[in-house]
């Protein structure tokens, strides 16, 4: 006697007729049952010993390319696991199965129907083509399970809505079974739903897992009368249809109602909610059974009366405020309503209240932090005065270290030379132009203050009270008095141009200073609003930028012609 067939036996032959009855076999697989475009005239498995577990372990499913060319299969008085043609219809739906099994017959005689889900997957078929893929003879077309439809006739079951509704099973795999939650779930084909039943427990979660279903059937799920107080979101809310959480102390529901679209009711009685995930306004709020026991009518539930008003939320629903005996919040919502002027005053305190920490430390600091270059952009503001423009002299006032070599140079090789000999101006050029013997702040303060502008070359050691690293060292005392004279220049020359003195004033950078130089601050004003200027930068002629600087010189009329060239 035959004990195994291998699997896809017929795949590369054809044969019109097969007779495997009376063996031993424990196992077939779909592929010895349907052959993909082949035709089978008959295939004979019938009167087997053992009960066959039906298998598909090369995954065949009906699809576009593959349909079962007519043919017969006979299974007469054998004990199957199911119906083989249930587990190769994953990729179709069930009421176009005729289109795959255009003719043929499909032959279980011995015994009457078991009317369980297995059959009611099929419930989409029309009744002539279930008696083709799944004949009977006449007097076993009736039902012999589940108990509620024994001896009721094939036909009536599939007229009847009552009966067809009680065409279930139940499902074992993830269905959650623990010590204190143990759930029954069922599948109904006839509503196309799998149902979880974990109510009258002592559930304090939602199951994490659900039975999965093929054809993606809804979920619905019975967690009433348990210990549930968090609603958390699991993955297969997003198929759930039907929740019921009547009597569980829940107090917070997760916020992922944008990702429940199939839902279609939810009771939630004898809760502890003070409020809602704002995501429930995406459902209609004829979903939800909220019972005689409300939710705070206060001004952050506002919310929720514009969205019942707003969907039309139906008198037969309604939703309490426990604040405020039998109101609903509709009814409330006139007074709710005045939330928003009590929250403009709120959020109008909270800008004054930033304002007032602004004005009273941020803006003191910041006046405090950048009162230099408020101080130039108030003397920009303003020209020099008159009386101080009819009183210049000279168009630059030259402060640099004259004891720094390459500076020295600099100036009296290259810039004297550029600026009054081919341009006309009148530079006061201290190592130069000061009267032997008077003191050094005299000649500063007395030229200075008929200079229209003042150029600073600013060098390293320029402002240093330290040894001067870049000149031989015999005569620090000398040296000293040069840089405070320095520095006596850098203060007199600020002053005269922020009292309006000066017309203006430059700084360039000869050799890259180190950061801790004399007068940090205000240099740095001066490099932020654009009056400094490095002299490596080669993408600026640094004597265009000096004509530009000092403008026309002084001594020209104003009627003469001026070009920076």
């Amino acid at each position: 006697m035959i004990t195994t067939i291998e699997n896809n036996l017929f795949r590369n032959i054809h044969v019109l007729n097969v007779n495997f009855g009376t063996n031993s076999l424990r196992q077939l697989d779909v592929t010895n049952i349907f052959t993909p475009n082949k035709v089978i005239c008959d295939n004979i498995y019938s009167n087997n010993k053992y009960h066959i577990d039906i298998t598909n372990e090369e995954n065949f499913q009906l699809g576009n390319v593959s349909n079962i060319a007519c043919g017969s299969f006979t299974a007469n008085n054998l004990s199957l696991s199911d119906n083989p043609i249930s587990y190769i219809c994953k990729h179709i739906e069930m009421k176009t199965i005729s289109k795959y099994f255009p003719c043929g017959d499909y032959r279980f005689y011995g015994s009457s129907y078991n009317c369980d889900c297995n059959l009611g997957l099929f419930l989409d078929v029309t009744l002539d083509v279930i008696k083709r893929l799944y004949r009977k003879r006449a007097d076993e077309s009736i039902c012999n399970s589940p108990e509620p439809l024994v001896n009721i006739t094939i036909q009536d079951v599939w007229v009847n809505d009552t009966f067809r509704n009680m065409m279930k099973c139940d499902v074992i795999d993830n269905c959650t079974k623990t010590r204190d939650c143990h759930c029954q779930c069922t599948m109904q084909p006839s509503k196309k739903r799998i149902i979880v039943d974990c109510s009258n427990q002592n559930c304090t979660r939602f199951p994490d897992v659900v039975p999965e279903f093929r054809y993606n059937f809804d979920l619905v799920l019975d967690l009433s009368n348990n210990n549930i107080m968090t609603m958390d979101f699991k993955d297969h809310f997003r198929r759930m249809s039907v929740l019921d959480l009547n009597d569980n102390p829940i107090s917070v529901l997760a916020d992922n109602f944008n990702q429940m679209g199939r839902l279609t009711e939810m009771r939630i009685q004898d809760h502890s909610l003070n409020n809602l995930p704002k995501s429930i306004q995406k459902l209609d709020p004829n979903i939800f059974r909220f019972g005689i026991k409300g939710i705070p009518c206060d001004c952050d539930n506002l919310w929720i009366s514009e969205w019942r008003i707003y969907r039309n939320a139906s008198e037969n629903w309604k939703l309490y405020c426990s604040t405020y005996d039998n109101k609903t919040f509709e009814e409330m919502f006139n007074i709710l309503k005045d939330c928003d002027n009590e929250d403009i005053v709120h959020h109008y305190l909270i800008i004054y209240a930033f304002i007032l920490v602004f004005v009273l430390i941020v803006l003191p600091f910041m006046l405090s932090h950048f009162r230099y270059e408020l101080a130039i952009i108030r003397r920009r503001i303003n020209s020099a005065r008159n009386n101080a423009r009819i009183k210049w002299n000279y168009d630059t006032y030259v402060s640099f270290d004259d004891q720094n070599e390459g500076v020295r140079e600099f100036v009296v090789l290259e810039l004297v030379p550029f600026l009054e000999r081919v341009h006309n101006y009148r530079m006061y050029v201290p190592c130069r132009d000061s009267i032997p013997g008077n003191p050094i702040e005299g000649n500063l303060i007395s030229n200075m203050k008929i200079s229209k502008t003042v150029l600073i070359i600013n060098s390293k050691s320029m402002y240093d009270l330290d040894k001067d690293e870049l000149i031989d060292n015999k005569d620090d005392s000398l040296q000293d008095i040069k840089r405070k004279a320095r520095r006596v220049e850098y203060s007199y020359a600020w002053n005269y141009f922020t009292s309006r003195y000066l017309q203006d004033i430059v700084i360039i950078d000869f050799d890259h200073s180190k950061p801790n130089y004399f007068n940090r601050s205000k240099t740095k004003a001066l490099h932020r609003l654009g009056m400094t200027v490095d002299i490596c930068n080669r993408k600026i002629n640094i004597k265009t930028y000096l004509l530009k600087f000092l403008g026309r010189p002084i001594c020209l009329s104003k009627g003469r012609g001026f070009s920076v060239w």
